[in-house]
C-alpha cells in the first residue's frame, strides 16, 4: 500500500495492515466457532495458506527500504521524551489489554470460556461470540505489529518472521498462560518475552550456534507444560481429598 501510494500516509499504511489482520484473525474465529475445530490446528493451519497466498500475491518479490516514504521509515525509530515510540506502543497495547481482561465482564468472560467452555454456555456467556471477537482482536493486533514490523525492518517478503509462532507460544507458556486456557496474565507474558530475549542473547554471548535456539525454545515449552500439568494435578488431587474429608 505505502509503495503504490506513498502519499496517503503512514496512518493509512497501519491501517491496511490492521484491517489485512482482522480480516485474517475473523476467519479464523469463524472456522474455530463454526467449525468446531482446535485453535490450534486452526492457527497454524492458516498460517500457511496465508504465507502461501503471500508469495503467490508478490510473486517472491520483496520491498525495500528505498521503495517506502522516509516518514514510514522514521514511524519506529521516533523517540517521545527521549523514550523509543515502539515502547510506549508496547506498553500502551499492554496496558490497554490487561485493564480489559482483569476490570471488564467481557474480559472475565474470557478467563470463564478458557476454563470451562460447556459450564460457560451453561450459564449464558456468549461464547461463540466472544470467541470469534478474541480471534478478531488478535488479527487486528497481528496485523499492527506487521505494519510496525515493516516500518522498523524496512526490507521485507513474504518470509519475514518465519518460525516465530513457537517463540511467540513459549513466551505465552512461560509466561504462565495455561496451555489448556483459563489462567494467565498481560504482565506474565511480558516477562515471559524478556526471559527468551535473554536466553537469547545469553546463548549468543556464550557463542553457541543459533541454530539451537529452537531446540531450547522448545525445552522451555515442555518444561514450563509439564510444570503447569504437575501443578494443575496437584490442585486437583487436594480438592478430591477435602471432598472426601
Amino acid at each position: 500500500v505505502m509503495t503504490g501510494n506513498p502519499s496517503i500516509g503512514i496512518a493509512a499504511g497501519i491501517l491496511a495492515g490492521c484491517a489485512l489482520g482482522l480480516a485474517c484473525g475473523m476467519f479464523n474465529g469463524a472456522i474455530v466457532t463454526y467449525g468446531r475445530v482446535p485453535a490450534i490446528v486452526v492457527t497454524l493451519g492458516t498460517m500457511s495458506v496465508f504465507r502461501g497466498i503471500d508469495s503467490l500475491w508478490t510473486g517472491g518479490r520483496q520491498i525495500s527500504a528505498d521503495q517506502v516514504p522516509q516518514a514510514w521509515l522514521d514511524l519506529t525509530s521516533a523517540r517521545v521524551l527521549g523514550v523509543p515510540l515502539m515502547i510506549i506502543i508496547a506498553v500502551a497495547i499492554m496496558i490497554v489489554a490487561a485493564v480489559l481482561l482483569r476490570r471488564t465482564a467481557t474480559g472475565r468472560e474470557f478467563f470463564a470460556i478458557g476454563s470451562n467452555p460447556s459450564g460457560a454456555e451453561l450459564i449464558g456467556i456468549p461464547s461463540r461470540r466472544l470467541i470469534l471477537l478474541a480471534f478478531s482482536i488478535a488479527g487486528l493486533l497481528a496485523g499492527f505489529a506487521g505494519a510496525l514490523w515493516a516500518s522498523r525492518y524496512a526490507t521485507i517478503d513474504a518470509r519475514v518472521a518465519y518460525g516465530y509462532e513457537l517463540t511467540v507460544i513459549a513466551a505465552a507458556v512461560v509466561g504462565g498462560v495455561a496451555i489448556r486456557g483459563g489462567a494467565g496474565t498481560i504482565l506474565g507474558v511480558a516477562f515471559g518475552a524478556l526471559t527468551l530475549l535473554v536466553i537469547r542473547n545469553g546463548l549468543i554471548l556464550v557463542r553457541v550456534d543459533p541454530l539451537w535456539l529452537q531446540g531450547v525454545y522448545g525445552l522451555v515449552i515442555l518444561a514450563a507444560i509439564g510444570l503447569d500439568a504437575l501443578v494443575s494435578h496437584r490442585a486437583t488431587a487436594a480438592a478430591s481429598t477435602r471432598r472426601i474429608r
